[in-house]
């Protein structure tokens, strides 16, 4: 679980990045919305890289069970 959870944690770590850097200079909403932003990126590109990579495996034992 926790090997899993450090990529997350790193995209929560860019949002707080974010949120430090832009609340100053453009106001709370701003900030809080760009830090939210940063935040379900992350984490949407996490997803995505993680089921692509789901696909290839169900496809590469799919191709090595149809040739059987």
């Amino acid at each position: 679980m926790l090997a899993n959870s450090a990529w997350g944690l790193l995209g929560f770590g860019m949002a707080i990045a974010v949120m430090h850097v832009a609340v100053v200079p453009f106001g709370a909403a701003v900030g809080l919305s760009l830090a939210l932003g940063t935040c379900v990126t992350s984490n949407l590109t996490l997803w995505g890289i993680g089921r692509r990579a789901m696909h290839k495996v169900h496809n590469k034992r799919r191709e090595t069970t149809d040739t059987m």
